[in-house]
């Protein structure tokens, strides 16, 4: 509930100095923007979210799901990136810098991916 409470604020904070800002200066507003949103996604990140991670890691330790988890979570983080700075771009009218974000986060995802395509090929290779 803590970090429920800080996030809003900092969100509220950084809403009504962005729309002060943006009529006269649009950048600083933007940058605003993007300071809250890394605030907030710091926050969250400490408190919960490491929390989750490190209880993900403890359940799956010594199980076969092990190294899937680390590819989920590699991949989960490359997303919260990568929406993170494709909002920002959005933000500051970039939309086609955005776009390109989230095709190499895409394409980054998948060659992640990759080993756990080929664990899955290996187990339907071995039901036929």
């Amino acid at each position: 509930m803590e970090t429920v409470m800080k996030t809003a604020g900092i969100a509220l904070i950084a809403l009504a100095c962005s729309f002060i800002l943006k009529e006269k200066h649009r950048f600083v507003g933007v940058m605003c923007s993007g300071a809250a949103i890394i605030l907030i996604e710091s926050a969250v990140f400490d408190t919960s979210l490491s929390k989750t991670v490190s209880q993900i890691f403890v359940l799956v330790e010594g199980t076969s799901f092990s190294g899937y988890a680390k590819i989920m979570l590699k991949s989960l983080g490359i997303a919260y990136i990568v929406n993170i700075t494709e909002s920002i771009c959005k933000e500051a009218g970039e939309n086609s810098v955005g776009e390109a974000v989230v095709l190499a986060g895409k394409a980054e995802i998948l060659f992640l991916c990759l080993p756990l395509i080929a664990s899955l090929l290996d187990i339907a290779k071995a039901l036929v």
